[in-house]
């Protein structure tokens, strides 16, 4: 998590460490990975630290003004797609016209650059 106010490289660089940390689930884990319990779980430990890294109190609050994009990796170009927050802790896929796209091999700034640019993209 980083602050308003983080460096754009210091963002590009998490997102950078995070696909480099992230694999493909085998198939024996889907369905343990998927279980909705176990989905269930994982969302109400990461609002949980929101809350907690944000000194929020009201979960309302916290998501009243949260701005959302989904980043997937694939033939070496990272897509960052902006979504519609709907209304409490919903949000919707936009168009792929509004979807950023950058090299896996772009430097840290770069990258920050454009996590800047689909943030600004993200309605609601």
């Amino acid at each position: 998590m980083f602050e308003p106010d983080a460096v754009l490289e210091r963002i590009g660089q998490g997102l950078l460490e995070a696909l480099d940390a992230s694999r493909v689930l085998d198939s024996s884990e889907i369905r343990q990975f998927f279980d909705p319990a176990n989905l269930k779980e994982r969302y109400e430990d990461w609002v949980a630290t929101l809350l907690h890294h944000t000194g929020e109190l009201d979960r309302r609050k916290l998501f009243r003004t949260m701005k959302h994009c989904t980043v997937e990796c694939e033939s070496e170009v990272i897509s960052i797609r902006p979504t519609d927050h709907q209304e409490g802790e919903g949000w919707a896929g936009q168009s792929d016209i509004r979807v950023v796209q950058i090299s896996r091999h772009a430097t840290a700034e770069e990258v920050g650059r454009a996590i800047s640019l689909a943030v600004s993209r993200c309605n609601g």
